[in-house]
C-alpha cells in the first residue's frame, strides 16, 4: 500500500527512517536500578552514561 505509515516504516519528510528518542535522565535511571537489582552481588559503584552508551559496574 502507497501512503499508509506504520511505526514499522515510519519516515520523516526526507525518508529516513524514524529513529527512537534519546533516553530520558528518568529512562536510564530505571535502567540503571533494573541492573542492579539482576547482578549476582551487591554493588560499590554503577556509572551510566547517554553520549556513546557507557555502563561500569564495580561489585
Amino acid at each position: 500500500m502507497t501512503g499508509t505509515t506504520t511505526p514499522d516504516n515510519d519516515t520523516s519528510a526526507n525518508d529516513t527512517p524514524a529513529t527512537d528518542p534519546p533516553p530520558t535522565l528518568a529512562d536510564l535511571r530505571a535502567e540503571a536500578v533494573q541492573l542492579v537489582a539482576s547482578l549476582p552481588a551487591s554493588v560499590r559503584h554503577i556509572r551510566v552514561a547517554s553520549g556513546s552508551a557507557v555502563v561500569e559496574v564495580d561489585w
